[in-house]
């Protein structure tokens, strides 16, 4: 309707300045100004004859509400709500301008018609926070916002990626995958919901905890007697971290409900061995494994030795040779750290004092070794000599046995202390 006025009015106004500058335009003629009046009166009567025959179609003949250009124009129908469109032109093809776009949006999105428009869109994440562990995973949010509305969902953080959902219309869901935190700090992204249309938008945040470490106590390798029975594990990791524990051996049963998030525990049953050899299982916790080894009802144990061979080593160094004539000296000891492994299990002590001997580094090892519960292996020290006994018999007791260190390397060529295995792995574990 509004593009039909607007022509027939484009029609008239050509009409007249046509008839204005071919016809009668003559400075001259003093006929002039009396032409031009009766010309103007013929525009207002033809724009007035169009706008009161539209208004009678609008108000008259339908009960529709209406767009009007000026409040001076409003349509006479009673009920008729109006929506005045200040600053526009009097005519009532201006309903295509660009004040007209902004009175109807503001007409649609109130609560007279209630239709959503681009500009009074909002969208609400929910939820707005989504805590994760640092192993990653996959998760759905719901994107709210009114009928109608358009929105897109985009990451800004690498590792957070739009899986499903990456835009909609109308209320919707939105799903994403994380990668697991390759550091121990937590971090923090954000998915953005929105739309171009509009200035209005909502947050989704992820938050990551560091990356999940576990570790077993008493220790990844446990030794049982053939008796069998009942044992705790406690399982160390972060706060936000998921665990379980799984049998892999039928002789290992692991108690109902073995899973948590953060640190906790689980029990385990062995069976009884009443074999002739001593046999062994494993439990998965997650990205470790523990494996419990059953002795033989009969048998030897497998045994093997470390020897701590040096003395403590010092020397006194300038700490500031580039500051001649001045002299900075400073006495630094060697100091390292001097480490033993029996099968899975590594154990060390460091020295760096003036004070220790082979023999007291030999000690320290023993009670080491000799502190762990359920541990599959004992120690006896002698002047520089660790003796090491499997707990339990069978031949799966002859376990590797290697020995390695650090040492001071920035002042230091060699090490003060080492140590040197009996062997490559215990020997004389018998079935």
């Amino acid at each position: 309707m509004a593009k039909d006025v607007q022509i027939t009015y484009d029609v008239v106004l050509a009409w007249f300045f046509f008839a204005l500058f071919e016809e009668i335009y003559d400075p001259y003629n003093s006929d002039y100004w009396a032409a031009l009046a009766d010309q103007l009166g013929q525009i207002l009567f033809f724009l007035d004859a169009v706008d009161g025959f539209w208004n009678g179609i609008v108000s008259g003949f339908t009960s529709s509400d209406a767009l009007v250009p000026a409040s001076s124009q409003n349509y006479p129908y009673a009920s008729a709500v109006q929506y005045p469109i200040h600053g526009a032109d009097s005519h009532t093809g201006s309903t295509t301008s660009t004040y007209m776009h902004r009175t109807l949006d503001q007409a649609l999105a109130g609560s007279q018609f209630q239709v959503p428009t681009p500009a009074s869109c909002t969208f609400a994440p929910s939820p707005s926070i989504y805590p994760i562990s640092g192993n990653g995973g996959t998760g759905t949010f719901t994107v709210n916002t009114g009928a109608g509305c358009k929105w897109s969902a985009t990451s800004d953080a690498a590792w957070i990626s739009i899986t499903s959902g990456s835009s909609g219309t109308s209320t919707g869901n939105a799903s994403f995958s994380v990668t697991a935190n390759p550091t121990t700090t937590p971090r923090t992204g954000t998915i953005t919901v929105g739309s171009s249309l509009s200035s209005a938008t909502g947050s989704f945040t992820v938050q990551e905890a560091g990356v999940c470490t576990y570790s077993l106590s008493p220790g990844r390798t446990l030794a049982i007697q053939p008796s069998g029975g009942t044992y705790a594990v406690s399982v160390t990791t972060q706060s936000n971290c998921v665990w379980s524990a799984v049998s892999n051996s039928s002789w290992l049963t692991v108690s109902a409900g073995a899973s948590g998030t953060g640190s906790g525990s689980f029990s385990f049953t062995a069976a009884p061995n009443s074999g002739s050899s001593d046999f062994s299982g494993t439990i998965t916790v997650i990205s470790q494994t523990l494996t419990v080894i059953i002795g033989s009802p009969v048998g030897t144990p497998g045994t093997g030795s470390v020897a701590f061979q040096g003395s403590p080593v010092s020397q006194t160094f300038n700490m500031c040779p580039n500051s001649y004539p001045y002299y900075c000296p400073a006495t630094i000891p060697d100091y390292g750290t001097i480490y033993v492994t029996v099968g899975s299990e590594t154990f060390s002590v460091s020295y760096g004092s003036s004070s220790d001997t082979a023999a007291g580094l030999a000690s320290e090892l023993a009670n080491a070794i000799n502190q762990q519960t359920l541990s599959p292996i004992s120690a006896t020290a002698s002047s520089s000599t660790v003796t090491i006994t499997s707990t339990i018999n069978g031949a799966a007791t002859n376990y590797a046995l290697s020995t390695s260190y650090t040492y001071n390397t920035a002042q230091y060529s060699y090490p003060a202390f080492t140590a040197s295995a009996s062997g490559s792995s215990l020997t004389g574990g018998t079935d």
